[in-house]
């Protein structure tokens, strides 16, 4: 059986990407085209101040939730033409939560009346509460704009209903209503949280009456910190505090000498940080606004790091998060780069980050609007993507795409709904409850700046293969269940040996069924160097594998033991004997090169069942320049005498 290789598992684009994992690039309706005033041009904003910009990027973007939301049902389409000319029949219920967000900064700036604000939120909230299709008070991810029905046989999604809930509570906040409170207090006060935990101890990532609760849960670092603060300070059937440490503060990953909760997409560093004022507090795990920030500066400098590939990535082009492209929607990101990174620019990517890398992100939109003119800058504000290496540039503007600049871009100038959001009642309870304490001026003194983790800890609720130099033991999921990818680099290896360069990572998968043991392995290194025959694989760019039944490691003599090997010129190799794997495919990418393999249980010795314990480590061979020591990582290596301790693995069942 040929493998299809798929670097992303099922799982991590369900978990990382969660917001967004029903999205489909099609256009199920065209609106008539829609009156605009007139728009200032490219070459007169360039002459403008960087809060004349801003405001002028803010305007743009607070005309899209004006003139696109529903009249009569205040639901928010997920996308439209980025000149007006036609909007989507579906509503995104979270673009709808940027909505609310965005009537306060439009009352605030003086764009929309005061009471035609609040009658918008009104006719919002109350279409809510009294039509719009939802399961225990959590709505489904995508409905039909004027009637509120489920669209596209989507999820109830607790994600995006509580992104819906952040608009009503900033809502709520800023415009004090009693009116608003009213209704707000009903919406919010349905959910029923606990339901969504289904027994255990961290959310469903959905729900459908056709197949039930996905298998998946939000129990790593993703967008979803603000939907368990607002589970844990909900009026009723909130959360217990303990699912606030029950998800696991992983990814951990290292970028440029950047350390921080490491994943791909730019926005899941931007959603709850949106909303909630994480400046100067601590939880005892980490920093989430320090790592929003190192976030931002990795990215940056992996695009700097791609300029060789893509000659308009620099210093002020830069920008990867989820978005179109011409071939539907993609969830990419870095680093590390996602395989399909071509070149894309996504302008809210930097429009989001605003807050963290004020300057650096205000050049970018700066340059997008100087260099590409009026192909990406329409009446709504930047277009959602475009490539200028391959000429493609999107039509459209999405709604949570144009949200989360609007709300980034008043956060950075006034901090409005930060200040309105982070004062509401619940959301002080719930992050009491999830013990957030000040950064004193001494946790400060010892923190370095470079990471996010707090020194001197473990990071709480992670397994011990996430922790620093203690790479130990991992469940082993069915094939037919997700894969659970481990992060190698300079900060989570067990060791390391001589020197590797900065940026070099890995990350690496395994599963098993009745046949064989499959393994995946995608590598980032900037500089691949290969010229050494196959045999010595170990002395050249290449990752080896150490394989052997049970939980005692390599045994001298053991001859169910195997050591494999794979360079990125395609060879593979075997020391033990010449039992090589099967299905072996070996491919390299614009970042580096990725293998994926199976191993057929004979070549071990035992048969498959769940509890069956293996002993394995990759290593990652690193060299950077020919005739020069190989640096090396690996998971987990200890030698005792003759005898080698390696990570275990545990056989999980279905």
């Amino acid at each position: 059986m040929r493998m299809i290789i798929l670097f992303a598992s099922h799982r991590r684009i369900e978990l990382v990407y969660g917001t967004m994992m029903w999205r489909r690039f099609i256009v199920l309706s065209v609106g008539v085209a829609l009156g605009h005033s007139a728009f200032a041009g490219p070459a007169a904003t360039n002459t403008l101040s960087d809060d004349d910009l801003l405001n002028e990027v803010e305007r743009r973007s607070f005309q899209f939730f004006l003139k696109e939301a529903e009249p009569t049902t205040g639901l928010v389409p997920d996308r439209a033409g980025a000149d007006g000319s036609w909007r989507e029949n579906v509503s995104s219920v979270a673009a709808t939560g940027f909505g609310l967000a965005a009537l306060c900064i439009g009352a605030e700036r003086g764009w929309i009346a005061r009471t035609d604000a609040v009658a918008r939120v009104l006719i919002t909230l109350k279409f809510a509460r009294d039509r719009l299709t939802q399961e225990h008070g959590i709505f489904y991810h995508f409905v039909n704009r004027e009637l509120g029905d489920r669209m596209w046989v989507c999820e109830v999604s607790p994600m995006d209903t509580a992104l819906f809930l952040c608009g009503a509570l900033a809502a709520r906040q800023y415009f004090a209503e009693p009116a608003i409170n009213q209704v707000v207090a009903a919406v919010y006060g349905r959910v029923d949280w606990p339901w969504m935990l289904d027994g255990g101890t961290t959310l469903r990532m959905g729900w459908t009456p056709e197949r039930g609760f996905d298998p998946h849960r939000w129990d790593l670092y993703a967008e979803h910190m603000v939907m368990y603060l607002l589970g844990l300070g909900a009026p009723e059937r909130p959360l217990p505090a303990t699912c606030w440490d029950a998800w696991r503060r992983a990814p951990v990953g290292l970028y440029a000498g950047l350390t921080y909760l490491q994943l791909a997409p730019l926005f899941v560093h931007q959603y709850s940080q949106a909303f909630v004022d994480f400046r100067n507090r601590h939880d005892g795990y980490a920093d989430y606004w320090r790592n929003s920030e190192l976030a931002t500066r990795a990215q940056r400098q992996l695009c700097m790091d791609l300029h060789a590939k893509f000659s308009h990535y620099g210093p002020d082009c830069w920008g990867i998060t989820s978005s179109d492209s011409p071939t539907g929607y993609r969830a990419w990101g870095g680093p590390p780069p996602t395989p399909d990174v071509d070149g894309v620019v996504v302008p809210c990517a930097a429009g989001g980050a605003l807050p963290f890398a004020p300057m650096e992100c205000l050049a970018v939109l700066r340059h997008l609007m100087k260099e590409y003119g009026g192909r990406v800058w329409k009446p709504y504000g930047f277009v959602d993507a475009f490539n200028p290496q391959t000429g493609w540039y999107s039509p459209d503007v999405l709604g949570i795409d144009v949200g989360i600049t609007l709300i980034m871009a008043e956060n950075q100038r006034t901090g409005l709904i930060w200040r309105q959001f982070t004062s509401a009642p619940e959301i002080q309870r719930a992050l009491k409850l999830a013990r957030f304490r000040p950064i004193t001026a001494r946790i400060a003194a010892a923190w370095p700046s470079t990471t996010a983790i707090l020194p001197g800890g473990r990071v709480e609720g992670a397994p011990m293969h996430d922790q620093p130099r203690h790479a130990l033991a991992v469940h082993l999921p069915r094939l037919e269940r997700e894969w659970d990818w481990q992060t190698l680099n300079s900060v989570t290896a067990c060791e390391r040996q001589a020197d590797v360069e900065e940026n070099f990572s890995a990350r690496f998968a395994l599963a098993w069924d009745e046949e064989t043991v499959q393994f995946r392995c995608e590598v980032f290194d900037p500089t691949l160097t290969n010229e050494r025959p196959a045999e010595q694989l170990m002395e050249q760019d290449s990752i080896e594998l150490f394989v052997a039944p049970g939980g005692d490691g390599l045994l001298p003599g053991a001859t169910n033991a195997l050591h494999l090997g794979f360079a990125p010129t395609g060879k593979d190799w075997e020391w033990f004997g010449g039992r090589r794997a099967k299905n072996v495919a070996i491919q390299t990418t614009p970042t580096g090169y990725r293998v994926a393999a199976a191993i057929p249980w004979p070549l071990l010795g035992v048969k498959p069942k769940p509890g069956l314990t293996l002993s394995l480590t990759p290593v990652l061979n690193n060299m950077v320049h020919q005739g020069e020591p190989v640096g090396k990582l690996w998971w987990r290596w200890h030698a005792h005498g003759a005898r080698v301790d390696l990570g275990t693995l545990t056989l999980e069942g279905p």
